[in-house]
């Protein structure tokens, strides 16, 4: 499921799908914070690989790819074959620390491990969930029940507010900033904003139930895979 989507079956889940009562763009914020919390948790993106690391005569020290979180395996490039990893570089051989600059950086033993100019470093590890930003961008299926739960109950808990408060124009303010015209839905008596806000309190209290028992249960392949190292300063 890409961003756009979930932003989509999030306000359908509130029974706000023309997106009047809050906006596109507060919605994608939700989905971001749910994001946020799966991060905050522990969760982890299933294994990666990144083949951006060139060996150099001599050098030893050399910068963990961006956006690691977790080293689980380094593979060195094959002589004959370009591309193909079969060597993978002992875990004696190497360590991370942060260098002078506060970045994380692999340092190879020089008397174990010798670099050969040219080859190149499979880096397989894991990543940390990003905060999405493009409509295409995709979401982890894995992710995705968490996720939507999460965001629906940020969503209901935000429009429940609104109808106790009598806030019924924060999209009409949110379109004259863009200077759109604004949406206007009619007024309605104190009795049926009470029950919508009720509602909307009783959806927010189920999504976030059902949120958590994702959270608490999530699969193994979120998880730290065993022997792998921790990335300094990530």
């Amino acid at each position: 499921m890409d961003f756009s989507t979930m932003r989509k079956r999030v306000a359908l889940a509130v029974q706000d799908p023309q997106c009047t009562l809050l906006s596109d763009t507060i919605y994608g914020y939700f989905v971001n914070d749910a994001i946020d919390d799966l991060k905050a948790a522990g969760w982890l993106l299933p294994l990666a690989e990144d083949e951006s690391t060139t060996m150099v005569t001599n050098t030893y020290e050399y910068d963990v790819p961006a956006s690691f979180a977790y080293i689980y395996q380094l593979w060195e490039e094959d002589d004959g074959t370009p591309t193909t990893y079969s060597t993978p570089v002992p875990d004696l051989h190497w360590r991370m620390s942060l260098d002078a600059s506060s970045d994380p950086e692999f340092h190879f033993d020089p008397v174990l491990w010798s670099p050969r100019s040219g080859k190149t470093i499979k880096v397989v590890g894991q990543q940390r969930p990003a905060a999405l930003s493009d409509d295409e961008d995709d979401l982890e299926g894995g992710m995705e029940p968490f996720i939507r739960e999460r965001s629906v109950y940020y969503a209901a808990r935000t429009l429940a507010g609104m109808q106790v408060t009598g806030e019924h124009r924060f999209a009409d303010r949110e379109a004259r900033a863009a200077n759109e015209p604004p949406t206007r839905r009619p007024a309605e008596s104190p009795d049926a904003d009470e029950l919508r806000a009720r509602r909307l309190t009783r959806v927010a209290e189920l999504a976030l139930a059902t949120s958590e028992r994702f959270l608490s249960s999530y699969a193994a392949e979120f998880r730290v895979r065993p022997s792998s190292r921790h990335v300094p300063g990530r």
